[in-house]
């Protein structure tokens, strides 16, 4: 049936079926363009990214991650990475209580952690860790940003060190000043017994 034919209620029907499809098609475009941004988001990241399974392997994890942990790429880490505790945690049991602190609480767990690269070199991290739900709210992965804070440790470790270093030195400036004193008091105390005499 040709348009010329077709009835004021079909062509109705049919502007507003072509108005379910433009709409389809422009939602489609604006989850496309969401998904690109996460995309880019995800690999751009200066933060280490990265989701895994409960029980300790990556699904994925983005090229700041990767760099961090002393790999090429995400996917050397994928290929090369079984079990997160024994292969990049500096002290591997720390893990569990953490992951379990993380389905515990259902927030953002955030706790320092200290790391181990590729090469068996250590740094230190801040770790902010949380769990992820499906729509039926059961728990299905974990989902980590991780920022390298080896300079910021290195520099709290100098600071202590210079505190405990003044602090050693005004205790004994301490000590001296009150042993002088306890000595110039003696010596007074003799001298006033001179004149006295």
């Amino acid at each position: 049936m040709d348009d010329q034919h077709k009835t004021r209620a079909e062509l109705l029907d049919e502007l507003e079926s072509l108005r379910h499809r433009v709409a389809a098609l422009e939602a489609n475009q604006e989850l496309h363009e969401s998904e690109e941004k996460y995309r880019h988001l995800f690999r751009d990241a200066a933060l280490g990214i990265f989701h895994s399974t409960f029980d300790g392997k990556f699904i994925d994890v983005n090229p700041a991650l990767a760099a961090m942990l002393g790999y090429a790429s995400p996917e050397e880490v994928l290929a090369s990475i079984y079990n997160i505790a024994a292969q990049i945690y500096a002290e591997p049991p720390r893990r569990d209580p953490i992951v379990q602190q993380a389905l515990a609480s259902g927030d953002i767990v955030h706790i320092e952690n200290h790391y181990r690269r590729k090469d068996g070199s250590t740094w230190y991290g801040l770790l902010h860790l949380r769990m992820v739900k499906n729509a039926q709210g059961q728990p299905t992965h974990l989902e980590g940003f991780v920022e390298d804070i080896s300079e910021r440790k290195q520099t709290e470790g100098k600071i202590q060190k210079t505190l405990a270093e003044k602090e050693a030195l005004l205790s004994e400036l301490h000590h001296r000043t009150k042993n002088n004193m306890g000595g110039n008091y003696r010596f007074a105390g003799s001298a006033s017994q001179l004149y006295t005499r």
